[in-house]
């Protein structure tokens, strides 16, 4: 008689409720918050925790006073937990997709210049081909769109400048030059790149951005030049920046994409400045394991050429 042996485990998988319940308390940071999130009462919060326990076999949450501080085990089972979670939802966006009928939610995470001047084109092209599919865009700096990605808030991240965590992926899909904006006749013949001597009886319009790669080599620049001293205005705020230039009152020195429609209407006029060559890469992040799907393969073909 033939013998059939299974190597497998045959145990009963994880309630995958109370893994969203972990993981929902550790994101929030308290019972209280996590019961709010969920809908729940605190004390059903904490009895799934308790019954995660219980099945895992390792406590997971020690209280400290008013605290409640996650244990090793916890930490040990973060990212595991929030793989299981993504690929629970693509499964969902998986049997929902037909030929061609793309479903499902894509967090995309980008800078907020990026998404008013880069992003629009590709939004609108992926609304008209796949009408299901849900882009939700989240719009902040580089190093908290590399957090929200490392935590799984985010499917993926589009961000410009040389950044390359060890910890993700990261695949270049582009670049932007930095160029100097002005009004179209604040200089004579404008050429291409532009004479810094053509720039300095002008008004430098200082970029103060937050600390990323775009915004510390136009700093670098711009201080090695002597373009900045101590009454140079520092604007945290590109469209300020670009409405100031197009009055006349000076010029700044941005990533081109953000002047590109201001450029085509007219109101600007754009040159990279001589001995200033920093061009920057446009990149796309993503976790290394992360989980894929339809939805997320077709907005990321959609950000690489």
């Amino acid at each position: 008689m033939a013998r059939i042996i299974h190597f497998v485990n045959d145990s009963d998988p994880v309630d995958l409720t109370l893994l969203y319940t972990f993981h929902t308390v550790l994101k929030e940071g308290s019972l209280t918050a996590a019961a709010r999130t969920l809908g729940r009462s605190q004390p059903a919060i904490w009895h799934r925790i308790d019954a995660l326990e219980q099945d895992l076999g390792v406590p997971l949450f020690e209280k400290v006073g008013r605290r409640l501080v996650p244990t090793a085990h916890a930490r040990e089972l973060e990212p595991h937990c929030l793989r299981l979670l993504t690929l629970s939802r693509s499964v969902r966006e998986l049997v929902r997709t037909t030929d061609g009928d793309i479903r499902g939610a894509v967090r995309l995470g980008t800078l907020p210049t990026m998404a008013a001047h880069h992003l629009v084109p590709v939004i609108a092209s992926l609304t008209r081909a796949h009408p299901a599919l849900q882009l939700q865009l989240r719009l902040d700096y580089i190093d908290p769109l590399c957090q929200a990605l490392r935590e799984g808030q985010v499917d993926l991240a589009l961000i410009v400048g040389d950044v390359r965590p060890t910890d993700l992926t990261a695949t270049t899909v582009g670049e932007t030059r930095v160029v100097a904006v002005m009004a179209p006749d604040m200089v004579d013949k404008l050429t291409d790149p532009v004479p810094l001597e053509s720039l300095r009886p002008h008004r430098y319009l200082a970029w103060q951005g937050p600390p990323d790669p775009t915004f510390d080599a136009v700093r670098r620049f711009a201080d090695a030049q002597g373009l900045t001293g101590p009454s140079t205005p520092g604007i945290p705020h590109t469209e300020t920046l670009r409405e100031l230039a197009a009055a006349g009152l000076g010029y700044s020195i941005l990533p081109e994409y953000t002047a590109r429609n201001d450029v085509l209407a007219g109101r600007l006029a754009c040159a990279r400045p001589a001995g200033m060559a920093l061009d920057q890469p446009l990149v796309l992040l993503q976790r290394r394991d992360a989980v894929t799907t339809p939805a997320i393969d077709t907005v990321r073909a959609a950000l690489t050429p």
